[in-house]
């Protein structure tokens, strides 16, 4: 049995997150067995997780860079003995890192899932210090690992990239536009790089066009409250619904008729997935890795970031010729099944573990010759 320790800061509702829950859920139990530790709390997936039986555990610590957690990690790994620590998230990698290689952990593997231009000199530091004590790297798209081996100095073999993967079980197609309600939304929680704030300013020039349209926002974050204000500001408060952290998001992808993405960094977003599992049609900028997933005018529509015009003339195109939207639906759904199911994902993960561990102990044989 492959023992593999997660570590994570906090198992909040978001994407990592998510992939994170349905990664654990589907390792193969006769051949893995994982154990989650969140550095600081639980959070509602991480609590999820510990109700369903899985070993979770949160170490109570809020800054993520805090000396203690390598100490605390330290004595987990002594006791458990893991075959492979797995960290996520930018940096968090470091202080995994420091105990796993003293306590001679076979195998070392860090996640980046983001475009991280917010990121601080010292973030850089603490980030490529961490590599030291890494063996391997896993990006969510080839954009994110050309970023990581140009900002982080990583060299390119030892980087691959594992694309999300969607249950498309919990995602049913829903190829009837006509059926949908008059819904325009956006997913995703409130941080600066989603990009919440250029689709207020396009919903009161979709609204002169489609006036009987609703718009939604679903998610939480740092930026729920600015955002309110902003549409109180822009006198468009009545116009959208903002309905906080949901898990029936497959419900409300179903419903809508066009989702969109508006950030101006991303690395691969769960929700484009999610969307196109659906059928729903797509309006999601140019950044990251979405035109990996999506080509212009085939599965969606693809937009400069920060160009709320641009949202407006995509999503009224969409609105106005469903004939359109409903093709890029079953095609969003027939790439889903082909590219991005949680089945081929498991595999990838599986796969590399055990090709990994087999080159270390490769590794190690030819270091007692």
């Amino acid at each position: 049995m492959i023992r593999i320790l997660y570590v994570i800061p906090k198992m909040e509702v978001g994407g990592t997150e998510r992939h994170l829950y349905n990664l654990l859920h589907g390792l193969d139990k006769k051949r893995f067995l994982p154990r989650l530790v969140c550095t600081w709390k639980l959070g509602k997936i991480g609590r999820k997780l510990q109700e369903e039986g899985f070993s979770v555990q949160a170490l109570g610590f809020y800054k993520g860079y805090d000396p203690r957690i390598a100490l605390k990690l330290g004595k987990i790994i002594a006791e458990w003995k893991p075959h492979i620590l797995h960290t996520y998230l930018f940096g968090f990698h470091l202080l995994p890192g420091i105990p796993a290689r003293w306590k001679r952990v076979p195998l070392n593997i860090s996640s980046r899932r983001e475009i991280g231009d917010w990121k601080k000199f010292y973030h850089w530091w603490i980030t490529r210090a961490g590599n030291w004590f890494t063996d391997w790297t896993v990006a969510c798209s080839e954009e994110v690992k050309r970023y990581t081996i140009r900002k982080e100095k990583l060299p390119e073999d030892r980087i691959e990239v594992i694309y999300n993967g969607i249950n498309l079980e919990d995602f049913s197609f829903q190829p009837s536009f006509d059926r949908r309600e008059k819904k325009v939304g956006v997913i995703a929680n409130f941080y600066p790089e989603k990009g919440q704030r250029f689709f207020l300013q396009a919903v009161p020039h979709i609204k002169q066009v489609f006036p009987d349209t609703e718009f939604i926002l679903v998610g939480e974050g740092e930026r729920r409250q600015a955002t309110e204000n902003l549409c109180k500001e822009m006198g468009i408060g009545g116009m959208v619904k903002f309905l906080g952290l949901r898990e029936d998001i497959p419900e409300i992808l179903s419903s809508l008729r066009v989702l969109v993405i508006p950030s101006v960094r991303e690395g691969l977003p769960n929700v484009l997935l999610e969307a196109l599992s659906t059928g729903t049609p797509v309006v999601a900028t140019r950044v990251g890795g979405i035109p990996e997933v999506i080509r212009q005018g085939e599965e969606g529509i693809l937009i400069p970031p920060a160009d709320p015009m641009s949202i407006k003339q995509a999503v009224c195109f969409l609105l106005s010729h469903p004939e359109k939207a409903r093709e890029m639906g079953r095609k969003g759904r027939k790439l889903a099944e082909t590219r991005f199911s949680l089945q081929r994902m498991l595999q990838d993960y599986q796969q590399m573990y055990l090709f990994l561990l087999s080159k270390k102990k490769e590794a190690g044989r030819k270091e007692i010759v």
